[in-house]
């Protein structure tokens, strides 16, 4: 007998889904309407525990049929955390030290961030007294920090699995359902900037108890494209190789050709920043949204 359908399974997904949809590299249609509806349907709904398999009617959505082949690597659980995280303006300042003084040390948390400095750097005027957004906020804020080094006005953290709250005058806190409904109210996109590290790469995937959705990765591209002012920019990062995608079930997605492209359809590859760290498999992408996406907005 099957599950009865949820609200979220109602909602099309539509060409952001859609593995056909570029595949003559043409840009995907973006319904911003159904992309909000979907992310306050799916924010409702979780996981009791990480799933150890891939459910057999999702496989070859999750593995692009055939075009990204499962590595298994011991299945993730959910990190246990505080009900809620503070971000505070002596967190914030400690984080921001602490990027200053281990600019040069070649720690692994440097090297982490290290292509997202050079990139937030180099576009520092995209940043500077602008509004923008970080998806998937981290324990340790070191993205804000970055991004409030390089002049940005205000910045919204966006909470996409734990419970996150701020006092700092410049950070606010919104779950993802939160700004779908803004969203929804405003009827435009009204942030300058976005970036996003890694989490994105793991979204859907069970591992921090969200819903098992295969195109979630892409889910929120869209809604980072549609938050996005048109001439906006995106930085993205995420595990990466130049020949070839594979998943490693329950952690992550390492984009290739493939997957990649539906990854930043619809957005103009501006500028890259490969090997800053060496060894490094964590490209940093900027992504600018068209000043003409009008036509790629059918919502």
């Amino acid at each position: 007998m099957s599950s009865p359908r949820t609200a979220f399974e109602d909602i099309p997904c539509l060409e952001v889904c859609d593995l056909q949809a570029n595949a003559a590299n043409t840009e995907k249609r973006i319904n911003c309407t159904n992309v909000m509806l979907r992310q306050i349907a799916d924010s409702s709904s979780f996981l009791t525990s990480p799933q150890t398999e891939i459910p057999p009617e999702l496989f070859g959505h999750f593995t692009m049929f055939g075009q990204m082949p499962v590595l298994r690597m011991k299945i993730y659980k959910p990190a246990e955390l505080p009900e809620m995280e503070i971000i505070t303006t002596p967190s914030v300042q400690a984080e921001m030290r602490r990027l200053e003084e281990e600019n040069d040390i070649p720690t692994p948390e440097v090297q982490a961030s290290a292509n997202m400095r050079v990139m937030f750097e180099k576009h520092k005027m995209r940043v500077a007294g602008k509004a923008g957004f970080v998806l998937g906020t981290e324990k340790r804020t070191w993205q804000e920090g970055l991004l409030l080094m390089n002049d940005a006005s205000v910045l919204t953290s966006v909470v996409l699995f734990q419970g996150l709250k701020s006092s700092h005058p410049r950070i606010h806190t919104r779950y993802r359902f939160e700004l779908a409904r803004q969203y929804l109210e405003k009827k435009r996109p009204f942030l300058d900037f976005g970036s996003s590290h890694h989490v994105i790469s793991s979204a859907g995937l069970g591992m921090h108890q969200d819903r098992l959705n295969p195109y979630a990765d892409l889910e929120l591209m869209a809604l980072s494209w549609c938050l996005i002012k048109p001439g906006g920019i995106f930085f993205l990062s995420v595990p990466s190789h130049s020949k070839t995608d594979f998943l490693k079930w329950n952690a992550y997605r390492v984009y290739g050709p493939a997957r990649l492209s539906h990854l930043a359809s619809s957005w103009r590859v501006v500028d890259m920043a490969d090997d800053v760290v060496p060894m490094s498999t964590s490209r940093v992408w900027v992504l600018q949204k068209p000043d003409d996406s009008s036509s790629l907005n059918n919502s």
